[in-house]
């Protein structure tokens, strides 16, 4: 994972993810570097696995309104989806333009 200003994004994502759903086990996560003309920061797609459903539902429930502690990072657009496997764990995947702060 790139490391950027302060923490590294993901990681703190990950982090503030495991506040709302204490068992999420992470599967995969990737970053891309993203630019517009006025500002910097990476695309995350991660993906997380938890036996709590209840818990990852109302993590997607609040996931527009969550205030997100990611230093030197501003989170500026998310969304998630999550999908319960066979063995009755349930898979959230979530997608996210995460920006650097001045």
């Amino acid at each position: 994972m790139i490391e950027r200003r302060g923490t590294d994004p993901a990681v703190a994502m990950l982090r503030e993810l495991r506040r709302r759903v204490p068992d999420a086990e992470l599967v995969s996560a990737r970053q891309a570097p993203w630019a517009s003309v006025t500002y910097s920061g990476v695309k995350l797609s991660m993906e997380v696995r938890s036996a709590e459903a209840d818990a990852v539902d109302r993590l997607l429930l609040d996931l527009p309104e969550m205030e997100w502690r990611l230093p030197g990072h501003l989170m500026a657009d998310v969304a998630g989806m999550a999908a319960a496997d066979e063995a009755g764990t349930t898979c959230l995947r979530i997608e996210a333009l995460v920006l650097e702060r001045d």
